[in-house]
């Protein structure tokens, strides 16, 4: 945001910056769920926290692309209500993909490295997406001056920050399923790709298309991590 208000007129930075407050609503939201999720990994035995990481990632990323779902008439009434502000409304379609990769990285992924006291591997992680973020800025901002470019790789940023610190998460509950960061990685690209490249009332039903066929083929996971979720155990 400091490089686009100062390399950018300030009609620029106030349409990025509505899309990102917008966008930041979504995301605080899901992030209150590490508050409710932190004492249950603090008091669960260790040889829990595979599953827990698996079923609460799972119910959170089913909340996200529901919530997904009301986006495109969201759009409709803030074009009818903000005409002038199209280009803001633009911006926040393409940093959609940021809610699916945040709904997984702050609620579980971090949750699980901090009730393992693994605050440093999460630390090497920030080191290498804070460097990774200045020279994307560089490029983006000072070499290319491309707002468009600027915008996507904050999307990209934020899932290699995922991606990563998955990796960490994963070592310390001793996982290797992957399946559930795929399904993330799917349904953010499913977002893109219906409001963004397709657009309208046909790339609303292409996102609800890829929704049923995450909440078919996971329906039985779903299922049981409702049911954990709800346990008296926890």
């Amino acid at each position: 945001q400091f490089f686009i208000e100062t390399s950018w007129p300030i009609e620029t930075f106030g349409m990025v910056s509505f899309a990102l407050v917008s966008l930041s609503c979504a995301v605080q939201f899901l992030n209150q769920i590490s508050v409710v999720l932190y004492p249950i990994l603090s008091h669960a035995p260790r040889a829990q926290w595979k599953v827990l990481e698996q079923k609460s990632g799972l119910v959170l990323l089913r909340i996200a692309a529901l919530v997904m779902v009301f986006y495109y008439p969201l759009e409709l009434i803030l074009d009818f209500l903000l005409p002038s502000y199209a280009t803001s409304i633009r911006y926040l379609s393409w940093m959609l993909p940021v809610v699916f990769f945040e709904s997984r990285t702050t609620p579980v992924l971090n949750t699980i490295i901090k009730a393992a006291r693994k605050e440093s591997a999460l630390l090497r992680v920030n080191v290498v997406m804070m460097l990774s973020s200045a020279v994307t800025t560089i490029v983006t901002v000072l070499v290319l001056h491309d707002i468009d470019l600027v915008i996507l790789s904050v999307c990209a940023l934020l899932g290699l920050r995922m991606v990563l610190t998955e990796i960490v998460a994963n070592r310390i509950v001793a996982s290797h399923e992957w399946l559930d960061m795929a399904w993330v990685l799917v349904l953010a690209a499913a977002s893109s790709v219906g409001y963004v490249a397709i657009g309208g009332l046909p790339g609303w039903a292409f996102y609800a298309l890829v929704l049923l066929a995450f909440l078919f083929f996971r329906r039985k996971d779903l299922r049981e991590a409702k049911g954990l979720l709800h346990s008296p155990s926890l």
